[in-house]
């Protein structure tokens, strides 16, 4: 499971916690194409965070190491049915007079996420979920995430009957899940998404079996 639970309390230190105090999760991301020469899948994380009983939020962050820039954000076609409409979203930038760090809310170009397709199940965008950097003065790569101080958060309502358990269920089981394309990696482009795909747990279990029978 890649996620953290994070519970900030005001009152911890006093040892009182607010009742029904959610925690903030963190999820990592996991890499699925390899057209960079680094793996920097470890930069990348998203913020889960409940606002209410039927709102959440997504916030996407570059913890940057290797220079690069996430241009869109996707999230699947939610078969797990627990997002019901995109309901705004926040930039977060690292300084006031900041014009590099600029989304939009209309359709990603591509519409799904690089390599979607070729990993198991299959990732296929919900258009109306993602975000993109914009393509105004200069290149989409000049205003993605490209700052550790940046981030772009999502905000979502819950669908009709769901719950915020049923959306860290979803997101645990890969239900639900989250994809970034990443451009300017030394010259090249990565996809990553959150939580990792089966085809990828399968062969670090195939790794895993490799090593055992290596080491009899």
């Amino acid at each position: 499971m890649n996620r953290i639970s994070l519970l900030v309390c005001l009152g911890l230190a006093l040892g009182v916690c607010a009742t029904g105090a959610q925690a903030d999760i963190i999820y990592d991301f996991t890499r699925i194409t390899s057209n960079a020469p680094t793996n920097i899948a470890g930069q990348f994380s998203a913020v889960l965070h409940q606002v209410d009983a039927t709102h959440v939020t997504f916030t996407f962050y570059n913890n940057i190491g290797v220079s690069s820039s996430v241009t869109e954000v996707f999230f699947d076609n939610d078969p797990a049915g627990v997002l019901g409409s995109r309901t705004g979203m926040v930039l977060h930038k690292s300084h006031e007079i900041d014009e590099d760090l600029n989304f939009t809310l209309n359709n990603a170009a591509p519409p799904n996420l690089p390599s979607g397709l070729s990993i198991i199940p299959q990732f296929i965008a919900e258009t109306n979920l993602g975000a993109e950097a914009t393509h105004g003065h200069g290149s989409e790569i000049d205003h993605g995430i490209d700052e550790s101080d940046d981030s772009v958060e999502l905000a979502y309502s819950l669908a009709t009957g769901k719950t915020w358990s049923d959306l860290l269920a979803a997101m645990d089981n890969g239900g639900l899940r989250a994809g970034l394309h990443v451009q300017g990696i030394e010259g090249t482009s990565d996809s990553f998404i959150t939580p990792e795909p089966a085809t990828l747990s399968l062969l670090a279990l195939g790794g895993l079996a490799m090593l055992r029978r290596k080491r009899r």
